[in-house]
């Protein structure tokens, strides 16, 4: 659950400094897709700004399922661990 509530609080952040940093709320997303791509170091700065319905399943996807395999891992270690 926590891996999952993570998962669909933490694009707030990345939107905002997104904003922050002079580019665009989808500049987040878009370098998280490019990421998974043969050419992910040859997007221009203006083409990780625009939005691309593409790029944002594909790094929906990829957040969501990476947020539920870290709410899993944590789930599964910390009842584990001795606190001291």
């Amino acid at each position: 659950i926590g891996g999952i509530v993570g998962g669909l609080l933490m694009p707030l952040p990345a939107m905002l400094w997104g904003v922050l940093s002079h580019h665009s709320i989808w500049y987040p997303a878009n370098l998280l897709a490019a990421k998974v791509t043969q050419h992910a170091g040859e997007f221009t700065t203006a083409e990780l700004e625009g939005y691309h319905a593409d790029w944002f399943a594909t790094a929906m996807i990829l957040h969501g399922v990476l947020s539920v395999l870290f709410g899993l891992a944590f789930g599964l270690v910390l009842p584990r661990v001795r606190a001291t």
